[in-house]
C-alpha cells in the first residue's frame, strides 16, 4: 500500500458566535462509503471508506484538536509553520453520527477568517493522509459488507489508516487547479485529486519543493552558469563583478541546499505515524488535565482552552489555583514542571484511585520519554523517574 493525500470538503454547520467574538460551528466531518476521485487524464478512481477503517480510535481521535486553516497551506501543518496556518482547532471531541459520519466542532479565532465565513465562504476541507489497499469489489451500504457479486456501489481501492492533518476553510466551488468533482448534494462533498509536487534535483539529491521555491533556485541556477561562461571570457574589469556575484549565488544556493536538507527530514518525522499520534495525545491530556485542574471554573472558561496552545493552556490552569502567580517570564520547561506537579497533586488526592488521575499521570509520564509503552528495562525505569523528578521539582527554582 502507498501513503496518500487526500481533501474532501463539506460544510459549516450550526454557526454561532461565543461572547469573545470567536466563531464556534458543528461539522460532520467525514462519512463512509465510496469517494469517487477524478484523476489528471479525466477518468474517476472509486475509494472505499469502510466504518471499520474511518471508526477506529485510531484515526477517529486523529481529528480531534487539529489545526483550522483558511484554503489549504502547499504543505502539511507542522508545530514549524502552524502559527503561520492556523486560525482555530477542532474540538476534542470526535463522535459518529447514524453510524455514517464522523461529527467535531470548529473554533476559529482569527478575525479575518470569521469576516469571511460571515461573507459566505462556508465550506470545510479535510487535508489527511492514508495508505491506499487496490482492491477492487462492490460495497453494499445496507448490509456493510463487500461483495464480489455486484451488489452496491463497485470501488478501486480501499482507503486505510486515515489520519487527519488539518481542516481547512475554502470557498464554495473555488476554482484552481485542483481538479475538483462534487459528489452526494445531501452531504455537499466535493473530492480533490492528490497532486504531485515539483522535483528539484540538486547534486545527487531530489526534493519535492513548492513551484515558487523551484523557479527561484533554478533561475539561481542559470545564472550561476552564464556567469562561470562569463567570467572566462571577460576582462579583469568584469571578472571582478562576475567573481562577486558567483561567490553570492554560490552562498545562498548552499543554504538553501541546507534549509531543503532540513524541511526533508522534518517531512520523514511528521509521516510517522506514532510521532503524529504523540501529538494528539499530548494535546488530549494537556487540556483533560487543565479542565480537572479547573473544575470549579465556569463552562465558557473551559470552552477557550480549545482555542490556545499547550503552554497557555498550562498557564491559565496554574493561574486557576493561585490567581496571583506571574508566569510572563517563566520558561516552558517551569510551566510544564509546575502544571505536571498539580496533575499529580490531583492524582495524590484521588488516592491513585480515579482513572482520570492514572491517565493522567501515565500519559504525562510516556510524554516525557517520547513513547507509550512504559518500558520494563530497569535502566530506563531509572531514567525516566530522574526525569519525572527534574521536570516536577523545575517549578520551584527561582526564574
Amino acid at each position: 500500500m502507498s501513503r496518500k493525500k487526500r481533501f474532501d470538503v463539506i460544510r459549516l454547520d450550526r454557526i454561532e458566535k461565543t461572547s469573545e467574538g470567536f466563531l464556534k460551528a458543528s461539522v460532520r466531518a467525514t462519512r463512509t462509503g465510496v469517494f469517487v476521485y477524478k484523476k489528471a487524464d479525466g477518468s474517476t478512481f472509486r475509494e472505499l471508506r469502510l466504518p471499520e477503517e474511518i471508526f477506529k480510535d485510531e484515526s477517529r481521535l486523529s481529528l480531534a484538536m487539529k489545526p483550522v486553516t483558511n484554503n489549504h497551506p502547499y504543505e502539511l501543518v507542522n508545530v514549524d509553520n502552524v502559527k503561520e496556518y492556523s486560525v482555530g482547532y477542532t474540538g476534542e471531541n470526535v463522535s459518529v453520527e447514524d453510524e455514517k459520519f464522523l461529527a467535531t466542532t470548529i473554533v476559529i479565532t482569527d478575525k479575518k477568517t470569521i469576516a469571511q465565513v460571515d461573507d459566505g465562504k462556508q465550506e470545510v476541507s479535510l487535508g489527511y493522509e492514508l495508505d491506499l489497499e487496490m482492491k477492487e469489489g462492490y460495497w453494499d451500504e445496507a448490509n456493510k459488507n463487500i461483495n464480489q457479486d455486484g451488489v452496491g456501489e463497485a470501488f478501486d481501492a480501499i482507503q486505510r489508516n486515515v489520519a487527519y492533518n488539518h481542516l481547512a476553510i475554502v470557498d464554495k466551488g473555488r476554482a484552481g487547479p485542483e481538479v475538483r468533482l462534487r459528489l452526494d448534494s445531501e452531504f455537499n462533498l466535493i473530492s480533490q485529486e492528490e497532486k504531485d509536487m515539483p522535483k528539484l534535483k540538486i547534486g545527487d539529491k531530489e526534493f519535492d519543493v513548492e513551484a515558487g521555491l523551484k523557479t527561484a533556485i533554478d533561475a539561481m541556477m542559470n545564472e550561476l552558469t552564464a556567469l562561470k561562461a562569463k567570467k572566462q571570457k571577460k576582462d579583469a574589469e568584469d571578472m571582478a563583478e562576475a567573481n562577486a556575484r558567483i561567490d553570492e549565488l554560490e552562498k545562498q544556493i548552499e543554504e538553501t541546499k541546507g534549509r531543503l536538507d532540513s524541511v526533508t527530514e522534518e517531512n520523514k518525522k511528521l509521516k510517522d505515524p506514532q510521532t503524529f499520534r504523540n501529538k494528539v495525545n499530548e494535546r488530549l491530556h494537556v487540556i483533560s488535565t487543565a479542565k480537572a485542574i479547573m473544575k470549579d471554573a465556569k463552562d465558557e472558561e473551559l470552552e477557550k482552552l480549545d482555542a490556545m496552545g499547550n503552554v497557555d493552556v498550562m498557564k491559565t490552569a496554574i493561574k486557576a489555583t493561585n490567581k496571583d502567580v506571574n508566569l510572563d517570564d517563566a520558561t516552558e520547561g517551569y510551566i510544564k514542571g509546575r502544571f505536571d506537579s498539580l496533575a499529580e497533586t490531583i492524582n495524590a488526592d484521588n488516592g491513585g484511585d480515579d482513572e482520570t488521575g492514572k491517565e493522567f499521570g501515565k500519559t504525562m509520564v510516556n510524554d516525557r520519554k517520547g513513547r507509550t509503552d512504559g518500558g520494563d528495562d530497569a535502566e530506563t525505569e531509572k531514567i525516566r523517574q530522574d526525569r519525572i523528578t527534574k521536570d516536577s521539582e523545575a517549578w520551584k527554582q527561582p526564574l
